[in-house]
Parts: C-alpha cells; sequence; structure tokens
C-alpha cells in the first residue's frame, strides 16, 4: 500500500517550508500539492492510483478564502494565484484567473461569496469516485474574526457538510478537524503540534 496525499498546504505562505515535519511525513506518505478542489481533481487523474493505495484528501481551505474588502480579496486571489503558479498547478491557476476576473468586473458592493457549491461538490465527487481507499480531513476550524479568512467560516462549514456527505458515499474514512481551534499559527497552516495532532488522527484510522 502506498499513502498518497493530496494536499492543499505543503508550507507556510509562499510555501517556505515547515521547520517541522509536516503530518504527511510523519504517517510515511507521499505528498502531492493541489491549491484549490479543481487542482485536486486533476491532480488526482494525473497519477497512477492503484487499487490498494490510500489517498488522504486534505483540501477545501483554499476554495473558501474570500473577503468583502474587494482590495484585500484581490489581494488574497493574487497571492494564492502566486502559489499555484509557484507548483505549476495549472488546474488552480485556470481557475483563479477566472475568481480575479470576476472580481475586477464587480463593484464593492456587489461582492459576495464566490464559491460555487455545486460546482465544488462536483469536482469532489469526481474525484473520490477515482479511488478505492480514502480518508478525508475536514477543513480546520477557523476564528470569524481572522483577517486571513474568517468572512470565509460560513462556507467552510458548508464545505465541510459536503467532504463529509461525500466521504461516506463512497465508504472513506472522514477525520472532523474543525474543532479543536489551537492547531494552527494562522487559521490556515498547522504548529508542529497540529501536524503530530493530525499525524495521530490518521494512524489510528488504519494502523
Amino acid at each position: 500500500m502506498v499513502i498518497k496525499v493530496i494536499t492543499n498546504s505543503v508550507g507556510t505562505k509562499y510555501n517556505i517550508p515547515y521547520p517541522y515535519k509536516t503530518f504527511p511525513e510523519l504517517i510515511g506518505g507521499e505528498t502531492h500539492y493541489a491549491f484549490m478542489a479543481v487542482g485536486a481533481l486533476s491532480k488526482v487523474l494525473s497519477l497512477n492510483i492503484k487499487e490498494d493505495d490510500l489517498i488522504i484528501f486534505n483540501i477545501g481551505v483554499n476554495d473558501c478564502i474570500f473577503r468583502k474588502d474587494k482590495v484585500i480579496q484581490l489581494d488574497v486571489l493574487n497571492g494564492l494565484m502566486i502559489e499555484a503558479e509557484l507548483n505549476k498547478d495549472y488546474a488552480s491557476i485556470k481557475f483563479l484567473s477566472k475568481k480575479i476576473l470576476y472580481v475586477l468586473n464587480k463593484k464593492p458592493d456587489e461582492l459576495f461569496q464566490i464559491l460555487n457549491f455545486e460546482e465544488f461538490e462536483f469536482y469532489i465527487d469526481k474525484m473520490f469516485s477515482k479511488v478505492s481507499k480514502g480518508i478525508v480531513l475536514s477543513v480546520l476550524w477557523v476564528n470569524p474574526k481572522s483577517k486571513i479568512i474568517g468572512w470565509g467560516c460560513n462556507e467552510i462549514i458548508q464545505t465541510n457538510n459536503i467532504l463529509k456527505k461525500k466521504a461516506n458515499q463512497y465508504g472513506f474514512e472522514y477525520i472532523d478537524l474543525f474543532y479543536p481551534p489551537s492547531m494552527t499559527f494562522d487559521d490556515v497552516h498547522l504548529t508542529e503540534e497540529g501536524h503530530k495532532y493530525v499525524a495521530n488522527k490518521i494512524n489510528a484510522k488504519f494502523k
């Protein structure tokens, strides 16, 4: 069995490496970066996944990073674009380009949630259908007052509902990481203890 982790975070901002072991390393898994759900689907389709491989999905949070302030939202989306380009995640680059154009063409008072949940669920369904054995990690808890991702808090809850529903549909294990809220140093990236906590949760599911 080969453990393959499809994750939207391989480092801190702009993928500066973590100064400690991440949960994929702690469980002896391969790390495969995919910035957004559409990129994760593209990544799964590109991998030679065998029936006995265990695929761990750590995705969703980048799909939920939104702001009501147009300038801040564009700054965030451009930051996401930089990370996607650094990792040559072409599917996410194409997706983000459309979102940036969407925001540019909107007046500030017209901005609202831009995650299309039906589209997100479509990507998740297609992705999970290509895998025999899977573990799905929920998106982490986020402080609604967070300057980084606070406006996406309600969207994270709905995103997690989709991830859980699809995990159950395909017979995958679902690990709820929405609580406790103390596992990140910036509401997005795991601390060293957070990575150990996630690794232990995963190990408990298949060892």
